[in-house]
């Protein structure tokens, strides 16, 4: 559920001036603090514009700050970036550039999207400072009149709520336009100035009135005039349309997003005022256990990309591009495949091109990809394979393991409404903070749809057959149910076998989500401020870390303490937390470690031993051990001997198994080279052919050699003469009869290899000779009287096959030999 926290301060206020000492910029930034304040989880850079292309480049940036809640001046004073003598670095501020303001929503608003605000350029005077917000964006490009902005500025509380509503919608606004194909550039613009025409449109003065007018208790006062300012500055698809074809913001509705309005406003004690948008949440769960269809695709709003995030943890390195599948509405006749960009964007972010992707429309991603397994956003040797494919509609959000069980259950025929509706747009990485921050029958869903996550990641890497999962409980969860009454049997039954090896697989799977089960419990008692819990969680997860390692892998301030109690609230009973933490800590799998030895070169021919008796399990043991190269298994042994490697360089994998199933590879690779030896080649000159006389004959031959490669080719006719010494040539002047022609071909190490075709050369057939009509004489009769047609043909090199008798326009009388005709016109006919 995404929430509009009033009681913040949106305003960023920066010194433009230089500070003459650190001290002096921390009293500036302290004071200036206390006034207006910032909002939290938001990553802010700011920068001057001195290429004037509209976006922060790498060394336009002037400061970076990520705000995070419960941080202080001090702290903040500390993500500001200092010039090298301690300086405020903004004291080289260039008042001819413009200053960039590029907003990182990071998750607050659900959008993750960068917005970046230009602001004109202002000489300062010592003691001023400029104002970075998006209310002072709307003024200083005019979509605000100097009174309109100094109303709303000369009313705290006014501000306060414009500020916010402001801030919600520039996200969802900018990704509403760039979806149509404005640049993110002209995006911005347009964002701007269809706010300020918004606001103009209320009435500035009266919105203050009304707001002003909003007092305790009286939320649904409140709730009418924010929900108006709100739909008023937000710009739905058809807005969206009309600004791209126009390139202006006339004629625009301003009414908002269809169905966005069920919004709670509450009022506390000291007038802070909170609003909570059901409509555009994150995790899509219906708190009264809908049970309503995916929505229809808006076929009048085609895009020229679509973009799509891929998680299972956050997909980082494609191994190769993933693919779309567009039906028509019967899902079986294919309208058009599409490919995605191979690079992958922040956050698992898949672009599709010069597609408008909608519900008819499959997404894949293969195998092989690579996944941030600490949820780090770097790709480094802690991420991992992603072993399975995943699969996701075209109107779903994201790509995950969820979205891929949805994907397969409909393929099988099943209605999969219900449960689409809880994960077409659910983040499984984000997971961790939303349960954080839900309650009652929401918090329950998200937690189960964590530990469906974990069931199908386990399922989809011993390639069980997930469509049996039993969803029944996922979807149906009562008010008065907390996440202890949700049994795992009932969800995992259909997909789990006794027999061994399947008891393995039972085992494993049961532990896994048993412990997902404690872990989502105990979210709510874990500080944020601490540790981040989406970091946490996916470090488990994906990353087989066990509690202590995720833990570290995720703090946001150095641990002190014993490392299971430094992470949990000081209201929580932090002795049975710790306790549990320690437990799952213990019985957390962590992956196996393959070994498959040093790279080795070796002589052709020559025998190598590979050894995986190196590889190990930190918390069990090997249970197998597979050794490929490509996907072909040389080995199931923890060692072998193999002696028939071709020149050149081998890859071969190791693959191990441990005994809680889960595995890990590496490679080696072996070098062979120089030959004992040399091969003869292998030619092949083509299959025989048989053609007429002075027809081309084209020959086209070809070689293989197995350790080296063909350095010549050499056609010759039975009686040794040479017909060519190309690969491929032709020939059309071989004489009736029957030919033999041998191709020679010769490697790089002086042998040869041969190969004959037979070539027939025939007489070719007769020309056909054209056949001669007989219409008959010429005959003069009285109008009404029957005309009796009778032809005749003959064909000197065959037979007559038809007859067909014409009018001089052409119309065709008959197809028969002889026929009659009685109501032939008065006048003269050609027949």
């Amino acid at each position: 559920m995404r929430k509009m926290f009033l009681k913040l301060s949106i305003i960023l206020v920066l010194g433009l001036m230089g500070c003459k000492s650190s001290d002096e910029g921390k009293e500036l930034l302290t004071q200036l603090l206390q006034v207006v304040g910032i909002p939290y989880n938001m990553v802010v850079n700011i920068c001057q514009d001195n290429n004037s292309n509209g976006i922060c480049n790498i060394g336009e940036v002037k400061a970076t700050l990520k705000i995070e809640q419960g941080d202080t001046s001090e702290d903040i004073w500390e993500k500001f970036l200092l010039s090298t003598n301690g300086q405020y670095i903004l004291e080289n501020y260039d008042p001819t550039k413009d200053i960039l303001m590029e907003i990182n929503d990071d998750g607050l608003f659900s959008s993750e999207k960068n917005v970046t605000i230009p602001y004109p350029p202002k000489i300062l005077n010592e003691e001023e400072s400029q104002e970075l917000s998006i209310l002072q964006a709307l003024k200083d490009k005019n979509f605000l009149t100097n009174i309109e902005h100094q109303e709303i500025v000369d009313n705290p509380k006014v501000r306060t709520v414009v500020d916010n509503i402001l801030l919600e919608n520039i996200f969802y606004n900018q990704t509403v336009l760039e979806e149509v194909n404005l640049t993110a550039t002209n995006a911005t613009l347009k964002n701007l100035e269809y706010m300020a025409d918004g606001l103009q449109e209320l009435n500035v003065t009266q919105l203050i009135e009304n707001l002003n007018n909003c007092e305790q208790n009286q939320t649904e006062d409140c709730k009418e005039v924010i929900i108006r300012a709100d739909d008023s500055t937000e710009i739905n698809q058809e807005d969206a349309l009309i600004i791209k074809e126009t390139n202006s913001t006339e004629n625009t509705s301003h009414n908002g997003v269809k169905d966005d309005n069920n919004k709670t406003i509450s009022i506390s004690d000291n007038g802070n005022i909170t609003i909570t948008n059901e409509e555009r949440n994150t995790t899509s769960i219906d708190n009264n256990n809908s049970t309503s269809s995916v929505e229809e695709p808006s076929t009048s709003t085609l895009t020229e990309k679509t973009e799509k995030n891929a998680a299972d943890g956050y997909i980082i390195k494609l191994a190769t591009v993933a693919t779309a599948t567009c039906y028509k509405n019967d899902f079986t006749t294919v309208i058009g495949t599409y490919s995605s960009e191979i690079a992958v964007g922040v956050k698992g972010l898949l672009t599709f091109n010069d597609v408008a992707l909608n519900e008819f429309c499959s997404i894949s991603v293969p195998a092989g990809a690579t996944i941030d397994s600490n949820n780090n956003g770097l790709l480094d040797d802690n991420d991992t394979i992603m072993s399975f494919e995943m699969k996701s509609f075209g109107n779903y959000g994201y790509i995950s393991p969820l979205t891929t069980l949805a994907y397969e259950k409909k393929a099988k025929g099943e209605d999969i409404s219900a449960i689409a509706s809880m994960i077409k747009d659910f983040n499984p990485v984000t997971g961790a903070s939303f349960i954080a921050n839900a309650t009652g029958v929401e918090k329950v869903k998200l937690q189960k749809l964590l530990i469906l996550a974990e069931v199908l990641k386990t399922s989809l890497k011993d390639q069980k057959d997930i469509v049996a999962i039993d969803l029944s409980n996922v979807i149906n969860t009562d008010a008065s149910e907390n996440i202890g009454d949700f049994q795992l049997n009932e969800l995992i039954s259909n997909i789990i076998i006794s027999p061994a090896p399947e008891a393995l697989f039972s085992t494993f799977i049961r532990d896994r989500e048993e412990i997902m089960k404690e872990l989502v419990n105990l979210i709510e008692f874990l500080e944020p401020d601490k540790i981040d819990l989406d970091m946490f969680l996916v470090n488990i997860s994906d990353g087989g870390t066990n509690i202590e390692g995720a833990i570290n892998a995720s703090l946001k301030v150095p641990a002190t303490g014993n490392i299971f109690e430094f992470p949990i609230k000081s209201d929580a009973n932090i002795a049975s937390v710790t306790s549990t933490l320690s437990s799952i800590n213990d019985r957390i799998n962590v992956l196996p470690i393959a070994n498959a030895g040093a790279d080795q070169t070796i002589t052709q021919g020559d025998s190598i031993i590979l050894d995986g008796s190196n590889s190990s399990d930190y918390d069990g043991s090997i249970r197998s051990y597979t050794w490929k190269e490509d996907d072909v298994v040389l080995s199931t042994n923890v060692s072998f001997t193999k002696s028939n490697f071709s020149r050149g360089t081998h890859t071969i994998t190791l693959i191990v198994t441990d005994d809680d199933n889960a595995t890990s590879s590496d490679d080696v690779q072996i070098k062979v080279e120089g030959i004992l030896v040399n091969q003869a080649p292998i030619a092949n000159a083509g299959i025989d052919q048989t053609v007429d006389a002075g027809t081309a004959v084209s020959f086209s031959g070809s070689g293989s050699d197995s350790d080296g490669t063909i350095a010549s080719y050499r056609w010759t006719a039975s009686d040794g003469t040479e017909l060519s010494t190309l690969q491929n040539f032709s020939k059309s002047d071989l004489s009736v009869g029957t030919h033999t022609i041998t191709l020679t071909v010769t490697d790089d190490g002086g042998l040869s290899g041969r190969d004959d075709i037979i070539i027939t050369i025939q007489t070719p057939p007769p020309v056909n000779q054209s056949p001669i009509a007989n219409a008959g004489i010429d005959q003069t009769v009285d109008a009404g009287t029957a005309v009796s047609f009778s032809g005749s043909g003959s064909d000197s090199d065959g037979t007559i096959a038809s007859y067909r008798w014409t009018a001089s326009d052409g119309t065709e009388l008959s197809t028969l030999q002889n026929f009659s005709k009685s109501d032939l016109s008065v006048g003269t006919h050609t027949i």
